[in-house]
C-alpha cells in the first residue's frame, strides 16, 4: 500500500459540518477542537490554543497563508471561534484561539429547525394531481392562451404601413439631401498635396533630406522616431544633429544602456566634444600667448628706441656738419609727436 494513503496522521472532519460551514472551515475547526481537548492553557474559564500563522501552516501545508488567514477570519465572522492575546510580553502578537461551542450548538439547532420547516412546506405544497401539466389548471392555461392571442392581435396592425400610396415607398430619395459620390480618381487628385502637407507637419521648417539622415542615425542608435521628432521640436535640428554626432562617438568608445536618455541629457546640458573643446582651448591659449609676446616685443623695441635716442643726444656733433642739421630736425619732430609708446 502506498505511504501517501496511511503513513501519517490524517486530518478529519465530519461531512455534515463541512456542509454547514464549508470544507476549509470544517477542517480548521476540527483540528482546533483536537488541540483544545488536550490544552492546559485555561483563560476566563475556557481552553485556549496559541499558534502563529506559520505554525498553523505547518499543520495545513496544502493551504497558502492567504487561504489560512481567510479561513480563520471566516470562522471568526461566523462567531464559531474566538481569538485573544494572553501573551506575557506585549510585543508578542501570537493569537490564542478557542471554539465557541454554544454558537456551534446553536448553528446545529438552527439547521435542524430549517430542515424540518422545509420538509413541512414540501408536504403541504404537494398536489394530488397526477398529471403535471394540469397543476396550473385549465383556467390558467386558457388565460395564457387568450393573452397570447390578444398580444398577437395588437401587434398585427402595427406591421401594416400607414402610407396612403404604397407605390410611394419605392419613390427615389430626395437628391438635394445627398452628398455627391466620391470619384474613383479622387485619391490621385489630391494625394500628392496631402503627402506634402503631412511631411511638412511631421518636419516643420526642416530639410527633408537632412531629417531623413538624422532619422537613420537615430534608428542605428536605438532611438525611436517619435522621440527624435520631440527633440527636434524642442531643441532644434542643428543642436540635435550636433549631439547625435557626439552620441555616435560615445557609442564607439563605451556601451550606453539608454541612448535616448543620454541624448536628452546632452541636449539639456549642452554637451561638447572633448577633443574639439580641447583643441579650441589650446588655440585660444596660443593666440593669447602670441598676443602677450607681441606686446612684450613692442614694449622692448620702444624701450630700445628710447635708449638709442638718449645715447644719440649725448653724442656731440659739429654744428657746421650737415648731419647736425638733420638730427636737429628729427629731435624737433619727436618733441612734437610726444614720447614713444
Amino acid at each position: 500500500m502506498s505511504k501517501l494513503l496511511m503513513d501519517e496522521v490524517p486530518l478529519m472532519c465530519q461531512p455534515s459540518l463541512a456542509v454547514k460551514i464549508g470544507l476549509n472551515e470544517a477542517l480548521f475547526i476540527q483540528q482546533l477542537h483536537y488541540w483544545l481537548t488536550s490544552s492546559k492553557n485555561i483563560r476566563d474559564g475556557k481552553h485556549w490554543v496559541y499558534n502563529t500563522v506559520d505554525e498553523w501552516n505547518k499543520q495545513f501545508p496544502f493551504w497558502s497563508k492567504a487561504t489560512l488567514k481567510r479561513t480563520i477570519a471566516s470562522l471568526e465572522k461566523m462567531g464559531l471561534i474566538q481569538s485573544a492575546n494572553y501573551n506575557r510580553i506585549s510585543i508578542d502578537r501570537t493569537k490564542w484561539y478557542t471554539i465557541d461551542y454554544e454558537a456551534l450548538c446553536a448553528l446545529e439547532t438552527k439547521n435542524e429547525n430549517s430542515n424540518n420547516d422545509r420538509k413541512t412546506d414540501e408536504s403541504s405544497n404537494s398536489s394530488n394531481c397526477t398529471n403535471g401539466l394540469n397543476q396550473r389548471g385549465e383556467e390558467d392555461f386558457s388565460a395564457l392562451q387568450e393573452a397570447k392571442n390578444s398580444s398577437d392581435s395588437e401587434i398585427e396592425p402595427s406591421m401594416s404601413a400607414n402610407c396612403t400610396f404604397p407605390s410611394g415607398q419605392n419613390e427615389p430619395m430626395d437628391e438635394c439631401n445627398l452628398h455627391p459620390p466620391i470619384t474613383r480618381n479622387n485619391n490621385r487628385d489630391y494625394l500628392p498635396e496631402n503627402t506634402t502637407t503631412a511631411k511638412q507637419e511631421e518636419h516643420p521648417n526642416e530639410d527633408g533630406a537632412v531629417v531623413h539622415d538624422l532619422s537613420e542615425q537615430a534608428a542605428k542608435c536605438g532611438i525611436p522616431s517619435r522621440t527624435l521628432q520631440t527633440f527636434i521640436k524642442t531643441y532644434g535640428q542643428e543642436n540635435v544633429q550636433k549631439q547625435m554626432d557626439l552620441l555616435q562617438k560615445a557609442l564607439k568608445r563605451n556601451h550606453i544602456n539608454n541612448p535616448a536618455g543620454w541624448l536628452r541629457m546632452a541636449l539639456r546640458e549642452g554637451y561638447t566634444d572633448a577633443a574639439v573643446e580641447l583643441a579650441r582651448i589650446k588655440n585660444e591659449r596660443k593666440a593669447e600667448a602670441k598676443k602677450r609676446a607681441d606686446e612684450f616685443t613692442k614694449r622692448q623695441l620702444a624701450a630700445y628706441a628710447e635708449i638709442d635716442a638718449k645715447e644719440q643726444e649725448k653724442i656731440e656733433i659739429d654744428p657746421s656738419s650737415p648731419f647736425h642739421a638733420f638730427l636737429k630736425k628729427i629731435k624737433q619732430k619727436r618733441q612734437q609727436e610726444g614720447p614713444a609708446s
